[in-house]
C-alpha cells in the first residue's frame, strides 16, 4: 500500500516559495511544501510514504515526521508555525483508492521572505530529528503575546543551563558584553541581605515571577516589548551552542 498524507499549517513571518524533496527519509517517496495562500501564510505539506503496512501506521509515521520538520523551520527561520491540522490521506493498494477527506482550513496574515532549496529544507529535517530545543522554541514562537513569548524564551535558557540564572547571564553577557545589567536581585547569606547583579533579561524575568516593590507589570510588558526580539537571538545562539 501506497499513502500521501496531506496536512494544513499556518507560517507567519516567512514566506517559504512551493518545494518538492525526496531522499531525506529513506521509506518516504517525498514531502511537498506547496504555498496555497502567501498572504494569509497558508501551507499544505504532502508526505508520500510507499508500502506501509496500514493507513494508520502511516498516518503516525507522518504525524511525527511533520513535527519534526515544523520544528526544525520554526527554530532555523525563527518565526510562528502552527500546530499542523489533518486535511486530506489517500492510499493506494492495488487498483483500490481510498480517500479520507477533512475540511481543516486555517488564516494568518505572513510577510517576508526565504530563500533556500528544497535540498536546504532537506538537510534540516535529516539533522535535527527529535530536537526538544527546536519543539520549545517553536512553541514559544506560537505565543501572541510579548509576555508570555518572553517567559518562554527564558525557560528554554533555564534548560539549556541547568536552571541556574546565574548562567543564563554569563552567557548572555559574554555573548554581548553591552547588555544592561543592575544589582536587583537580593540573597541572603549569613543573616545579610546581598544585591546581586542581573541581566535586564534575567530582571525582567524575575519582575513577572516574583513580587518587585517598585514595579509594575505595565513597565514590564514594555520592556519586555523592547528586549523581545535580543532574546529571541540569544536564545537562538544557546541552542546552537548546545548542539555544537
Amino acid at each position: 500500500m501506497n499513502c500521501e498524507i496531506s496536512f494544513r499549517v499556518e507560517i507567519y513571518g516567512k514566506i517559504i516559495p512551493s518545494m518538492s524533496f525526496s531522499d531525506t527519509i529513506p521509506e518516504y517517496e517525498g514531502i511537498s511544501i506547496i504555498s496555497i495562500d502567501n498572504k494569509k501564510g497558508e501551507y499544505r505539506i504532502d508526505i508520500s510514504i510507499k508500502e506501509v503496512d496500514s493507513y494508520e501506521n502511516a498516518l503516525k509515521s507522518a504525524e511525527s515526521t511533520l513535527e519534526s520538520l515544523l520544528n526544525a523551520l520554526a527554530y532555523h527561520l525563527q518565526c510562528f508555525i502552527s500546530d499542523p491540522s489533518f486535511d486530506v490521506a489517500r492510499t493506494i493498494e492495488g487498483k483500490n483508492l481510498t480517500i479520507y477527506p477533512s475540511p481543516a482550513t486555517m488564516h494568518v496574515s505572513a510577510g517576508g521572505s526565504f530563500q533556500n532549496s528544497a535540498a536546504g529544507i532537506s538537510e534540516l529535517l535529516r539533522s535535527t530529528i527529535d530536537c526538544p530545543y527546536f519543539t520549545m522554541f517553536r512553541h514559544a514562537m506560537q505565543i501572541r503575546d510579548d509576555l508570555g513569548k518572553f517567559m518562554g524564551f527564558y525557560n528554554i535558557l533555564l534548560l539549556l543551563f541547568d536552571d541556574k540564572q546565574e548562567q543564563v547571564d554569563k552567557f548572555i553577557q559574554i555573548r554581548d558584553p553591552n547588555t544592561p545589567s543592575s544589582k536587583t536581585k537580593p540573597i541572603s547569606k549569613k543573616g545579610k541581605v546581598i544585591m546581586v547583579d542581573e541581566t535586564v533579561f534575567t530582571k525582567l524575568r524575575n519582575q513577572v515571577a516574583h513580587f518587585r516593590p517598585g514595579t509594575s507589570l505595565h513597565q514590564t510588558r514594555r520592556e519586555i516589548a523592547q528586549n523581545l526580539s535580543t532574546m529571541q537571538s540569544h536564545v537562538v545562539a544557546a541552542i546552537k551552542q548546545k548542539l555544537q
